[in-house]
């Protein structure tokens, strides 16, 4: 049984990540005025619903995203953006 959801955004996401043991994941991208963006959604009972919104939370476009830079239990987003910097 496979469950398929989707959710508009008002941003062009560029990574989507599953959250390490959750049933959620982290989406993130540029807005139409070029800032980074971060939303994590999650999966309850079918539905998907928004638990964390972070407009602009950088001057620059995120491009990339990873959970690789932290341990699992501490579930750390790392991410780069469009002016070649990372954020941890």
């Amino acid at each position: 049984h496979y469950l398929f959801q989707s959710q508009s955004v008002n941003f062009t996401p560029h990574e989507t990540k599953w959250i390490p043991c959750s049933a959620r994941f982290v989406s993130c991208g540029i807005t139409p005025s070029s800032k980074g963006i971060l939303k994590v959604f999650e999966l309850a009972s079918g539905e998907l619903k928004t638990t964390l919104d972070c407009p602009a939370i950088l001057p620059q476009g995120i491009k990339c995203a990873t959970f690789g830079a932290s341990r699992v239990e501490e579930r750390h987003v790392a991410t780069g953006d469009y002016s070649g910097g990372l954020c941890v």
